[in-house]
């Protein structure tokens, strides 16, 4: 088994739950953190459709 570097993380459960580097969000709490501007995004574009007319639950 090949020897750990000394900067890699000691106990990870999950690749979910790594860093890319000491102080920075863990990869879940930036995929959380991109759903929810996902999802503001959405609203936003919904609105502008509805605003010309466009029904987007309906269209494409």
């Amino acid at each position: 088994m090949p020897e750990r570097p000394p900067s890699a993380p000691g106990n990870i459960n999950s690749p979910g739950h790594a860093t890319g580097g000491l102080g920075e969000d863990t990869v879940a709490a930036r995929l959380d953190t991109m759903e929810q501007r996902l999802g503001s995004i959405e609203r936003i574009l919904f609105a502008l459709a509805r605003a010309k007319g466009v029904d987007p639950e309906t269209t494409g």
